[in-house]
């Protein structure tokens, strides 16, 4: 490839060589660069005290339905399934990331 003048032209890199976004050398990043574990984390928590409260509520009105009523006590006990479902799905998901932070030497929420 060269130029109008006869000489041969740089090569784009990184966005413009129609490549995805150029990439630091192993080691070089910021020291206080953060990733999404603490949105994570912090995500799964909220939803997993919204959800273990959800099937608690669901539960208890699922018992205490009616037979002609709406919603039925049927109904109440699948949406207090999914909640407890989801709530599971967080306290995993809680408990993969304190294993991943207690594997890769803590930092400063090691106590998650």
């Amino acid at each position: 490839m060269t130029d109008g003048n006869g000489r041969h032209a740089k090569r784009p890199r990184g966005r413009a060589a129609g490549g995805g976004t150029a990439t630091r050398a192993p080691g070089t990043e910021p020291m206080t660069a953060r990733t999404a574990t603490e949105l994570r984390k912090a995500l799964a928590s909220v939803a997993l005290v919204v959800f273990t409260a959800a099937t608690v509520v669901l539960v208890v009105f699922a018992l205490r339905a009616d037979d002609g009523g709406a919603p039925s006590g049927a109904a109440l006990g699948g949406l207090a399934a999914v909640c407890g479902l989801v709530a599971l799905s967080t306290a995993v998901d809680l408990a993969v990331l304190r294993r991943r932070n207690r594997r890769n030497g803590g930092g400063e929420s090691a106590g998650v």
